[in-house]
């Protein structure tokens, strides 16, 4: 029975985040009346999940964005839906927005009602409306958010999520998240920047370069005897280990050569082991840059940087930071 229930909830899950991310696609596309039914569902059929959750802060977004598009058309039908977005949500950013302004349009003459403007549904305003209607059970999840610090939601953040949606820019979107870390539009941005798994192709180029990196790090090996330090005739059959195997002799001999407290070991000590180390971390490094420099390019585009290093093992000591001996 536990498991039925289990495999039950798993199911209701993977169906409300499913729906959550075909709506979040249509309104991309400009079909927010499409979009709003599945919000709407969202809201009713799973009232205490995330999805419910997200589903209320976009009807809320696009309610604003509605009623913006409205003010110059007709006012006292953008002023009713500010109203109501204060009224519904009075401790949400966009309530703060709605109130100002709801007092900018006070200020002027309200019109009397006018033909709707091609960039405004009627449709659309009357499926916010209903998705506002239908959302009375999930109020406790807003409630639930009382008392943290919120984001100042503002014209400002909604113009670089409209912005971010034209660039369709992986930079763009990090721009985005990095200014505005709980913004209206937080979910589309962490749904683009989400890694990718690896193709064959890139996997492919990354080890390619991975074998020139193991050739330059066996040179090392060699020039620096790190068969004759590791105690290991086979060391440079494994370069990546031969010199992180010498960085822990390092580590371990100035342990031993400091902790005597002798003078002559402590001048051993700085003649010998930091220029060791910074000689070997120095061509290390030279010797690995390519290949890394390929992955912050791979990273860039949203590729998982360590579904690709897994399969790297063989250069293993790249992605080991050293440091500084002497820290």
């Amino acid at each position: 029975m536990i498991f039925w229930l289990g495999t039950i909830f798993l199911l209701a899950c993977q169906t409300a985040g499913t729906e959550l991310g075909k709506a979040i696609m249509l309104e991309q596309d400009g079909n927010a009346v499409a979009a709003l039914e599945i919000y709407t569902t969202l809201l009713k059929e799973y009232p205490n999940s995330p999805e419910a959750k997200t589903s209320l802060r976009r009807v809320q977004r696009l309610q604003l964005k509605t009623a913006k598009e409205l003010e110059g058309v007709d006012t006292k039908r953008a002023l009713a839906m500010y109203l109501s977005i204060a009224e519904r949500w009075p401790d949400s950013d966009y309530a703060r927005i709605a109130t100002q302004k709801v007092q900018n349009l006070k200020g002027s003459a309200v019109k009397d009602s006018v033909v709707v403007s091609k960039s405004v549904s009627s449709s659309a305003e009357q499926m916010i409306t209903q998705a506002i209607d239908n959302a009375g059970e999930v109020d406790a999840v807003s409630d639930a958010q009382k008392g943290k610090q919120e984001t100042i939601v503002d014209e400002a953040e909604l113009a670089a999520c409209d912005t971010a949606r034209q660039r369709q820019s992986r930079v763009v979107w990090q721009q985005y998240k990095q200014t505005f870390p709980e913004g209206t539009c937080i979910d589309e941005a962490e749904a683009f920047l989400e890694v990718v798994v690896p193709r064959q192709m890139e996997l492919d180029q990354a080890k390619e370069k991975a074998s020139e990196v193991f050739s330059a790090l066996q040179s090392l090996c060699q020039e620096y005897r790190l068969v004759q330090t590791t105690s290991n005739p086979k060391a440079c059959q494994n370069p990546s280990q031969a010199l992180m195997t010498e960085f822990a002799r390092l580590e371990k001999r100035k342990a031993d050569l400091l902790g005597s407290g002798e003078p002559d070991k402590l001048e051993y000590y700085e003649k010998w082991i930091p220029p060791r180390w910074n000689k070997l971390s120095n061509v290390e490094t030279q010797a690995c840059a390519p290949l890394l420099a390929f992955l912050d390019k791979l990273e860039t585009q949203g590729i998982d940087r360590g579904a690709v290093t897994n399969e790297l093992t063989k250069v293993e000591t790249c992605f080991v930071t050293q440091g500084s001996i002497t820290d």
